[in-house]
């Protein structure tokens, strides 16, 4: 993994506005004032999504995969066989939603599809399950 990044969660107890704030190991817990609360303490993955954002625990990321017709029609690997004519956006795919959280067959995953295909879907960070828990529901 490497880096030992954290992102606390502040959360103000009158207003109920979220801020955040980045810090490696061994950094104190930056303090805020009395009206904030730290609401989460989330760890660096080691991993970044298709647009090269850090991904935290507690983040809410959506993954693309390729549909089971278009992997039967181009191979298991259809973005490094498209035919000329084919573009990325022709294929169709199927998307889901995930909190990401710290098991290492869901990170062992998340890595290979993150480093098999970064570019052609990929994993993307929507939000974190702060800032919106709903983004988890299915679109």
């Amino acid at each position: 993994m490497g880096e030992l990044k954290f992102r606390i969660t502040y959360q103000h107890s009158e207003t109920g506005r979220i801020t955040q704030r980045f810090m490696e190991l061994g950094e104190p817990i930056p303090h805020l004032g009395i009206d904030w609360q730290v609401v989460g303490k989330d760890q660096f993955i080691g991993l970044k999504d298709r647009d090269g954002k850090e991904i935290f625990e507690g983040d809410i990321v959506k993954v693309g995969y390729f549909a089971l017709n278009d992997t039967v029609k181009f191979g298991s690997t259809p973005w490094k066989n498209l035919p000329v004519d084919i573009k990325e956006d022709d294929i169709t795919t199927e998307t889901a939603r995930h909190e990401i959280i710290f098991n290492y067959n869901f990170l062992a995953t998340l890595e290979r599809v993150i480093k098999e295909n970064p570019d052609c879907i990929g994993i993307e960070v929507i939000r974190n399950i702060y800032e919106n828990a709903d983004l988890l529901e299915t679109p």
